[in-house]
């Protein structure tokens, strides 16, 4: 179809070199393309031209082996920001209006955590409410509308994400309290930041209580970017991390532009300034690690854990990892899984959730019999607890 022509292209673009021209006429476009097209061709660059027709249906069409897009400019660059900070571009994305592709949507779903997309969720909530004048209830009903429909939009993708829907809950409920809206809602934003920075220091401070002795490092296995996991290791002296070795899965059950997890990883081992050594592994080589006795933790964040008669015995996250545990299990290296204790939750609410499968186009430039080929994605949810695993929260911590 003509949205999948765009959308290839897009991609192409941020999987190459290429040279994009934009915001000039077709006049001006001929004056400026000749000037630089032979340095363009010599130094390995493509070109791409996208000419602002905001009043026509997006089409795509190839002229002198320039690749020419004619569309809404603004269009072009939330898929173009899209494709850089959420992940997967969708043929339904083309058929939207500008106006009804609000850039921090996609920054949210685009997040490797939920802690990650909660926090960014409640600044954009916070910053909109600075921006309405006191008193102005339509304002504040109008943003109140913004924010469902932004949850469902990311809710629609995120449906393991069940801190995010508790705290969407808890905001409606503010919302359907008597009284000025703006400053309920800014209050129960201020209270909800607070404990969730509190949950941090109190996981912080779980660390010791695991390890007591420090004296010597330790070997950790990652699995899945988790900010509670972080969390943990943040909780350990400059001394102990410098002695230590964090090793990370690049976790390809779940791999997509989103989800590079062992970039996101040393990304955020740098902001915070962790002093550990790093090394990124394959998964098969993590396997390889547990089995030679190299690791002695390995550990992993949670979306959900499932409690049966008060005791957890089956966890839910985005990258699963059953394989992981049961080769730890085995070879007795503790597994230690990172959360809030608002996750720990009854096992009814198991139902609530579905599979994330998902397949996408990859390498658009190489078609094979003019067939498209596709990487699939297909995530092993739920883990089953085992003796060996604990789940850790900032209130207890729970050994299986």
């Amino acid at each position: 179809s003509r949205n999948d022509e765009i959308i290839n292209i897009i991609n192409i673009i941020l999987s190459q070199k290429k040279a994009v021209f934009l915001g000039f006429s077709e006049d001006e476009l001929e004056i400026i393309y000749n000037k630089f097209a032979k340095p363009l061709k010599k130094s390995g660059f493509n070109s791409v031209v996208v000419f602002d027709k905001a009043t026509t249906k997006p089409t795509h069409a190839l002229k002198n082996n320039v690749d020419v897009l004619n569309m809404d400019l603004s269009m072009f660059l939330k898929l173009l920001y899209k494709g850089t900070e959420g992940g997967k571009i969708e043929t339904r994305d083309v058929s939207l209006s500008p106006e009804e592709m609000p850039d921090w949507l996609y920054e949210i779903s685009g997040n490797p955590t939920e802690t990650q997309a909660i926090d960014l969720f409640l600044e954009k909530v916070y910053q909109g409410l600075k921006g309405i004048p006191n008193g102005d209830e339509m304002a504040a009903q109008r943003l109140v509308q913004n924010i469902s429909d932004a949850f469902d939009k990311i809710y629609a993708r995120k449906s393991h994400f069940i801190a995010f829907n508790t705290i969407y809950e808890l905001l409606m409920e503010c919302v359907e309290t008597k009284g000025n809206t703006v400053e309920n809602l800014e209050d129960l934003i201020e209270e909800i930041q607070e404990r969730r920075r509190n949950i941090a220091r109190r996981i912080k401070k779980q660390a010791r209580k695991i390890i007591k002795d420090t004296e010597n490092g330790k070997s950790f296995g990652l699995f899945g970017v988790s900010e509670r996991v972080l969390d943990f290791l943040s909780g350990f002296d400059t001394d102990f991390q410098q002695k230590s070795t964090v090793y990370i899965a690049e976790c390809s059950s779940k791999k997509s532009d989103t989800y590079t997890d062992s970039l996101n990883y040393c990304k955020i081992l740098k902001k915070k300034g962790l002093k550990y050594n790093v090394k990124v592994v394959s998964d098969f080589m993590m396997l390889h690690l547990i089995e030679e006795k190299e690791l002695d933790f390995i550990n992993f964040g949670v979306h959900a854990a499932y409690v049966k008669d008060e005791n957890p015995y089956m966890l839910r996250n985005i990258y699963g990892g059953q394989i992981i545990v049961d080769c730890a299990v085995k070879n007795n290296v503790p597994v230690y899984f990172f959360t809030e204790s608002d996750k720990i939750v009854d096992d009814e609410k198991r139902n609530e959730f579905n599979a994330d499968k998902r397949e996408r186009v990859v390498f658009p430039e190489i078609q094979i019999d003019q067939k498209p080929i596709y990487e699939l994605s297909v995530r092993n949810e739920e883990v089953d607890l085992k003796p060996g695993c604990f789940i850790v929260t900032e209130d207890n911590i729970y050994a299986i």
